[in-house]
């Protein structure tokens, strides 16, 4: 990962501390928020979430349809960063199997039609 500066929002730091409790038990801000800058770091850009429709048009909604959103996965957790030229914001952070990405859809297997309803006798007189 490129060198960039990498400022967090209080929005971040207080979510990863929700939902990675187990990661910064004990610590403080400062010691948290080394903790996220070192796994970001660490992490690499994941561009699958781009493709996510409902989720990227919350963020538009929320933060305007002129930034540009950069998804950072380190292993048990994905960060959502704003670009600007010179650095990055967190803005969040989430584990991958979050619903706000949406869940595993399962396609059913169409249902086979008995061969008796297929076949039937065309008489022509």
């Amino acid at each position: 990962m490129s060198n960039k500066k990498v400022h967090f929002t209080n929005h971040s730091i207080e979510r990863f501390k929700e939902r990675f409790y187990n990661e910064c038990k004990g610590k403080s801000d400062s010691e948290v928020r080394r903790h996220m800058y070192d796994m970001i770091q660490k992490s690499s850009v994941d561009r699958s979430f781009l493709n996510n429709t409902r989720y990227m048009m919350v963020l538009h909604d929320k933060y305007g349809y002129d930034l540009n959103f950069e998804f950072l996965r380190h292993s048990n957790v994905i960060f959502v960063a704003r670009k600007d030229r010179d650095r990055r914001v967190i803005l969040t952070c989430y584990a991958p199997d979050n619903r706000v990405f949406g869940k595993k859809v399962k396609f059913k297997k169409k249902k086979e039609v008995p061969p008796e309803i297929m076949e039937y006798e065309l008489t022509y007189r």
